[in-house]
């Protein structure tokens, strides 16, 4: 680990570029922004003492999905690469949970976003004349479906063999174990969630509308997944409800008050957890990006007759 030193308004990282590096913000501050330097600039959040940034590069090789720029007073960091993050969790085992929260508001406000461009992709469909009425509802869509080519193949759907691999990394501790029967429901749709759970062996099935006549399976998890983590990092309600499909499923439930303690006794399974939650993001960036592509080509006509 390596501290630096960055002088008001000097450039960190640019977004796109590739890194294999995380900062940790030990004094000053920056500013993240999306399009720096473009007409369509947003900054989106600033990093104080304490605080951590750059993350998804070092868990999976992200390119960098933001401008960091020092901030009016500079900023001095200790840049961690990824061969020092156990060191660096080790020195202060609650950035391991700084961390994750973290990670579960990006993939919150990510949800969102896609929810929004999701509804904005079915107007457009049903009713789309109307719709390219409404002159700049579509300019964010247009800005993410520019974004280059190498970001989405960056942010492509990891492969089974990689998952693979990572899981073999596991070690057999576990923090609290469940032992299920078929057809046992572990949380439900509308309940509050406390855990994030890993499937030893069996699977889980995800549905909507469980038990209803609207009832949609949307998924099954098997050995090696990772589950119910909006739950627990949020602390909002179940959007699913989770079923036991196997006779002999075993579940490890991990709450948020465990992954302190956790790093010390289980390393490699809190690595896993933090590079699910990085898969989670970059599969529903990658979606979400689409989703852009479709509406930008669907108003781009459109809103130039505005013009």
């Amino acid at each position: 680990m390596t501290e630096k030193t960055f002088e008001a308004g000097e450039v960190i990282f640019k977004e796109m570029s590739l890194g294999n590096t995380m900062y940790h913000v030990l004094s000053g501050s920056a500013d993240i922004y999306a399009s720096y330097g473009e007409e369509q600039q947003k900054k989106l959040t600033e990093v104080h003492e304490g605080d951590n940034f750059g993350e998804m590069a070092i868990l999976e090789g992200w390119p960098r999905s933001a401008t960091v720029i020092a901030g009016s007073e500079g900023i001095r960091v200790k840049e961690i690469d990824g061969n020092e993050l156990g060191a660096f969790f080790e020195e202060d085992p609650m950035q391991v949970r700084d961390i994750m929260l973290k990670m579960g508001d990006r993939l919150t406000a990510l949800t969102e976003d896609f929810d929004e461009a999701t509804a904005v992709l079915r107007s457009l469909e049903s009713n789309g004349a109307e719709e390219k009425k409404k002159k700049g509802r579509f300019s964010k869509f247009h800005l993410f479906s520019r974004k280059k080519d190498s970001y989405r193949e960056a942010l492509s759907k990891e492969s089974a063999e990689k998952r693979r691999e990572r899981t073999r990394e596991l070690t057999d501790e576990s923090v609290h174990e469940l032992k299920l029967k078929k057809d046992e429901v572990i949380f439900r749709q509308g309940e509050g969630g406390t855990y994030i759970y890993y499937v030893i062996t069996g699977s889980v099935g995800i549905y909507t509308d469980y038990a209803t006549d609207k009832e949609k399976r949307l998924t099954v998890l098997t050995a090696g997944d990772f589950f119910g983590e909006i739950g627990m990092l949020q602390r909002v309600p179940r959007s699913t409800t989770a079923v036991a499909l196997d006779e002999e499923t075993r579940l490890d439930a991990i709450g948020e008050e465990d992954l302190e303690d956790m790093f010390k006794t289980s390393p490699s399974t809190v690595l896993l957890m933090m590079q699910h939650l990085s898969s989670r993001i970059r599969t529903l960036t990658s979606d979400y990006l689409d989703l852009c592509r479709r509406i930008s080509e669907m108003t781009e006509e459109g809103e130039g007759d505005e013009e």
